[in-house]
């Protein structure tokens, strides 16, 4: 989990009311699909994200791409 809920984790206050977990590029289509299934719409799609709205609820999907990124999910 990484943004503004890891930040306030890790007990620094900060006002967000989004998720933005950190994706593989590989399995961006899963979660497309599966982000569909569960009635979230696909409100913008970039190199480097993509966002899922759902009432008043968002998830950024943010693609690891560089190394370090990458890491992080291993």
């Amino acid at each position: 989990m990484i943004g503004g809920l890891a930040v306030n984790i890790h007990g620094h206050v900060r006002a967000t009311h989004d998720v933005d977990p950190l994706l593989a590029v590989e399995d961006e289509s899963g979660v497309h699909h599966l982000m569909g299934g569960l009635g979230y719409e696909d409100v913008d799609c970039r190199a480097d994200l993509s966002s899922y709205a759902g009432g008043r609820e968002r998830v950024d999907f943010l693609r690891a791409q560089r190394e370090i990124s990458c890491k992080l999910l291993s």
